[in-house]
């Protein structure tokens, strides 16, 4: 996945989203990344069946770049997925 600025250069947004089952309801699914090195940032995603998705971002520094999604059911077992993206720097 990239993510590229948008006119003007304005710092882009990605969007996130993921397919999960589960054979327990899904309690809660995030996102955690970290846009700059500095405090994590986790962001709920929102869940329409088993597809979940949500806005990252904005994205300040190019090039790449990961984020976890993590899955909780209604039990408490969680399960984590990387995710590794590219952000592109304005042309």
């Amino acid at each position: 996945m990239s993510i590229a600025g948008g006119t003007g250069c304005a710092s882009p947004v990605g969007v996130v989203t993921a397919t999960i089952t589960d054979d327990s309801p899904l309690a809660s699914v995030v996102v955690r990344w970290n846009p700059t090195g500095g405090d994590e940032i986790v962001v709920p995603m929102t869940k329409d069946g088993s597809v979940c998705r949500t806005r990252i971002g904005p994205f300040v520094v190019p090039g790449g770049h990961s984020a976890e999604i993590v899955a909780t059911d209604t039990r408490g077992n969680s399960q984590t997925a990387q995710v590794l993206f590219n952000v592109v720097s304005c042309l």
